[in-house]
């Protein structure tokens, strides 16, 4: 292997690493080209590096199932090639990915592990990084001091080296938790260096980020009208670049500013404009929090009800910005601040509705409410019609299996809340349940002891009935009117949460059916056109790229016309649907994609078998269709088809190649209808004839 070419693999994938900061796109193709160049001549570290590095634009991406399988495929690899510089650059990687999913210890163990690597390596770049993902981690937890500290140590470990975008980062983290310190002019001298490098740079994305800071800097101090200037340009350069979160985070904070200055009619009008340009999840979302703000200023709390429902039914985005979190933490600790218990009460809402899994919070809430007041058993009910579905029970600490009343029980307290719609507040449960239950059983919670103290509360969304809310604890006389108060304040967040936990089931539904209508033809269940191409271009990418046979089958029916115009198009359909079921069968691998290609004409591209193979396997389909007596009014019938295959090791990009070979395929599949039909024609090279393949050839 040629040392200079090696080397030269290393700094690009290094100079990728940096690239990640201004553009994920021209990372990823710099990295696509030394991952080539790697697999081309054979250097095992520049492939499995240039592998964690495409993992890591994958997470910041977002793209959190790809980037699991990513991992596991890299380690696996990893096995068998054991190298302190890789496991460095894996070890980041696993960082970023835990502190996208707020894994604040597991990231933050990660970038400790990188560090270590990185200083025994002597790596100054990724001592760097591992500090800098450090500091993002106090950052986001409010402990400035300690993100000062590591984004200083970052900032040292590129000091011997020339400006660069990373730098310039560095500056700007660095600027944020001066800001969080109150030492504002440091961070503002930090800010406008940075500031001139942007620019120089045409470095626009961070410019905006830069700008941004400044205006909050100004905010916190009152300099409203200063703030104004950066705000106004932040924007005007956000829009030409169409760049969705750093647009969100400007849109937010010239609302807020609006707010501040009273001016709520002008925060309305600039939001709504926002909003018809907004397409991203995350502008919807800061779109609806400022609108929420606006609202309930104005006094419209139906809409402010409304806009806290619409950023709740937005799926959590990973990276969504640490700052626009932390700034609207801090405003309503200082609302709280008079009163803790409210003050707890409101946080754990704010899990609740932020979480549109609401079992994956329960023990939070269970855990929380502790503090205030006992609980010994707590649940979460979604009304659902006239059914009463327990989701969600935990009792001293286990979950409970869940169950359903339905809204008529007259035996049960929950029902009673439900139906008359009215909160339920018992100091014994055993001496006051006949105000409300006929045949009060004791025994609601199978496995769970004696409970005495109970509050209910109905969970509504609006005017409509979602949940309800039930505590219950082993003692009498267990709560007070200020615990009910307490709960009343969650009990508006649970209705909003229930409300999204339900309208994001449905939508994940309806989602989950349009995509398999998009990408499933509905009859045979193969793939449709479009899902064909979007497939056979990966396969073909990973058969050129380990030099694997690729072969496209044509499969068309042979006097299906008959088939109709005899049998009935029923009888065709079940046709098609048994060919579509026996694809599926002999066509199953990760390298095969089936599709309906039109008609009676069905497409196969199968990766790692040349066309012998793939016509071995298309011979086993004749023997099985043939075999298959279909049925109708008209009689009893059988079906044949005839078969064209092209196979080659793909040299040319997928669009060219894919078309290429479907041509060829095509006109062997009109050789075989041409010469008998119910036979399959063959080539493995496009200047060739294609041949009958009969299978006593290959013995």
């Amino acid at each position: 292997m040629d040392q200079e070419i090696l080397t030269s693999i290393d700094t690009r994938i290094d100079d990728a690493y940096l690239l990640t900061y201004k553009s994920l796109a021209e990372a990823e193709k710099l990295v696509e080209i030394c991952l080539d160049d790697s697999e081309q001549n054979e250097y095992f570290a520049g492939t499995i590096n240039a592998k964690i590095l495409l993992t890591l634009i994958s997470v910041q991406k977002g793209e959190s199932d790809l980037v699991r399988d990513k991992l596991s495929r890299i380690e696996e690899e990893l096995k068998s090639f054991s190298s302190d510089d890789s496991q460095m650059r894996l070890a980041h990687v696993r960082g970023l990915y835990f502190l996208k999913d707020g894994v604040y210890r597991d990231s933050f163990d990660s970038f400790v592990k990188a560090g270590n690597l990185a200083a025994r390596l002597g790596n100054q770049l990724f001592q760097a990084l591992s500090a800098n993902g450090k500091g993002f981690i106090k950052l986001g937890q409010r402990e400035f001091q300690d993100s000062h500290h590591y984004f200083n140590a970052a900032k040292t470990f590129q000091l011997d080296l020339p400006p660069s975008i990373f730098n310039s980062v560095l500056s700007v983290n660095l600027a944020c938790s001066l800001n969080g310190l109150n030492r504002d002019d440091e961070a503002f001298l930090l800010l406008e260096a940075a500031l001139k490098y942007a620019q120089e740079e045409h470095a626009e994305i961070l410019e905006c980020s830069i700008l941004d800071e400044m205006a909050q800097i100004h905010m916190k101090n009152n300099r409203l009208k200063e703030a104004r200037v950066p705000l106004k340009k932040g924007l005007d350069l956000s829009k030409r670049l169409v760049h969705s979160e750093i647009r969100a985070e400007l849109v937010y904070h010239y609302a807020a500013l609006l707010l501040r200055e009273g001016e709520y009619d002008a925060a309305e009008d600039f939001i709504q404009k926002f909003g018809m340009e907004s397409k991203m999840g995350i502008q919807k979302s800061m779109f609806h929090k400022i609108a929420a703000d606006i609202y309930e200023q104005k006094g419209e709390f139906q809409k402010a009800l409304a806009s806290h429902k619409i950023v709740n039914e937005i799926h959590e985005r990973v990276g969504f910005s640490q700052s626009v979190h932390s700034v609207l933490m801090q405003e309503k600790r200082e609302l709280q601040d008079q009163n803790h218990r409210l003050s707890l009460m409101s946080i754990i809402g704010q899990e609740l509705v932020a979480n549109l899994d609401i079992g994956k919070i329960l023990d939070l809430i269970y855990t929380q409410l502790n503090v205030l007041m006992p609980v010994d058993l707590l649940s979460v009910a979604m009304v659902n019609e006239d059914e009463i579905d327990v989701k969600f029970s935990i009792k001293e600490g286990e979950r409970l299996q869940p169950f359903v009343i339905h809204k008529e029980n007259q035996d049960s307290i929950l029902a009673w809340s439900v139906r008359n719609d009215k909160e339920i507040f018992m100091r014994s449960i055993y001496e006051e349940s006949n105000l409300y239950a006929k045949g009060f059983i004791p025994a609601v919670f199978k496995g769970v002891s004696r409970m005495e103290s109970v509050i209910c509360l109905p969970l509504r969304y609006l005017d409509q009935i979602v949940g309800v809310l039930t505590v219950q604890c082993n003692k009498k006389n267990s709560y007070t009117t200020e615990d009910l108060e307490n709960l009343r304040a969650l009990a508006t967040y649970a209705g909003i949460a229930l409300r999204n936990a339900r309208q994001t089931e449905r939508m994940s539904e309806l989602n989950e059916d349009l995509r398999r209508q998009s990408s499933q033809d509905s009859l045979t269940g193969l793939a449709t056109r479009r899902e064909f191409a979007r497939q056979s271009s990966n396969i073909w990418r990973i058969c050129r790229r380990n030099s694997f046979w690729i072969s496209i089958i044509m499969i068309d029916l042979d006097h299906f016309k008959e088939v109709n115009d005899t049998h009935g198009h029923a009888s065709g359909d079940e046709v098609l649907k048994k060919f579509g079921d026996e694809l599926n069968h002999y066509f199953k691998r990760p390298l095969d994609c089936a599709a309906r290609y039109g008609g009676e004409e069905l497409l196969i591209l199968a990766g790692d078998i040349c066309p012998r193979e793939a016509a071995m396997r298309v011979e086993l389909l004749r023997e099985e269709i043939s075999s298959f007596e279909f049925e109708s009014d008209k009689g009893k019938f059988t079906v044949n088809f005839s078969c064209g295959i092209i196979g080659e090791v793909p040299k040319l990009e997928s669009d060219a190649g894919i078309a290429k070979l479907t041509d060829f395929a095509d006109r062997y599949l009109y050789e075989a209808k041409n010469n008998g039909r119910n036979c399959t024609y063959l080539s493995d090279q496009a200047d060739q004839a294609a041949k009958k393949f009969i299978i006593s050839h290959t013995k």
